[in-house]
């Protein structure tokens, strides 16, 4: 379990502790259209040659359910977002048509 005295924390200031970004948490990007944030959890590369990308992202229903959606995204869709590793997400390469 983590806590807030836990080591998965870091200390911002002396009443708030977030938690540490580190390999627990997927790479964030931002979706162009809304410029909503989604975590990406890896790259598929098309027949075509397009990559696309498989994002998720966690919402609240109006009853107050945490849902987490995921959806395929085509990777011109997405930008990447400030000091996150992006080395660390998994590439599907396009299976060879023959």
């Amino acid at each position: 379990m983590v806590t807030p005295a836990s080591d998965s924390f870091e200390r911002v200031n002396d009443d708030d502790r977030v938690p540490r970004l580190d390999d627990t948490f997927a790479p964030v990007v931002r979706l162009r259209r809304d410029r909503r944030y989604v975590y990406l959890l890896e790259w598929e590369q098309r027949p075509d040659g397009r990559w696309r990308a498989r994002v998720v992202w966690v919402t609240r229903s109006p009853a107050g359910v945490w849902q987490a959606p995921e959806a395929w995204m085509p990777a011109e869709d997405l930008e990447p977002v400030e000091g996150q590793d992006y080395g660390r997400v998994p590439r599907r390469p396009a299976e060879p048509d023959f």
